[in-house]
């Protein structure tokens, strides 16, 4: 679901709640200061939400800066690497691989862009890579999970791969993108595991 999903809800029920302690329960001790806490709760998770939702105390750090930066055009190599938790989940690739071509660095570029926050959904791993993106700069790194719900799911670190989860974003267009990249079909990740 996306990132701020979640805080218009709890917003949502909080302002009833607030609504209904200063409407509702007025011959039980309710009134207008009862629901101030419920209603100062509502507005902090509303504009909590507003600002991008779970991951939005991290905007300001360096790696989330750089990833609102990346140009697609602008990319000089991708590399994917083997993915994390190997024993449990199927890897894209066994060893790097490296890509060069300019439509292959834009198409994966472009689909980082377009990401969209969301909050990780649970379910059998398809496969997961980690990825190095070289623009001139510091690396961009990511790692990737493809789920056999056919959902893919981006996560940025603080310390490259592995650290505090700065934020989640979902991109399914990575689903066949990165196996091409590979030169590996979705299929035979999803039959024969890691090569």
């Amino acid at each position: 679901m996306p990132a701020e999903v979640p805080f218009f809800v709890a917003a949502a029920v909080c302002a009833a709640l607030a609504a209904w302690q200063v409407f509702g329960a007025r011959g039980a001790g309710g009134g207008a200061r009862a629901g101030i806490p419920m209603a100062v709760a509502a507005t902090v998770l509303l504009v909590w939400g507003l600002v991008g939702g779970l991951y939005a105390p991290y905007a300001l750090t360096a790696a989330r800066q750089a990833h609102r930066a990346l140009t697609p055009d602008s990319l000089r190599s991708l590399e994917v690497w083997p993915g994390k938790h190997l024993p449990t989940n199927p890897s894209l690739v066994v060893a790097p691989v490296t890509a060069t071509a300019a439509p292959t660095l834009r198409s994966v570029g472009q689909a980082l862009r377009d990401a969209q926050p969301w909050t990780r959904a649970t379910g059998p791993v398809l496969w997961s890579a980690r990825i190095r993106l070289d623009d001139g700069g510091p690396l961009h790194r990511y790692v990737i999970t493809a789920t056999t719900n056919r959902q893919v799911f981006i996560e940025l670190f603080s310390e490259g791969d592995h650290g505090w989860v700065l934020g989640v974003w979902r991109s399914d267009t990575l689903l066949d993108l990165l196996p091409s990249v590979t030169a590996r079909p979705a299929a035979d990740i999803a039959s024969n595991g890691a090569r």
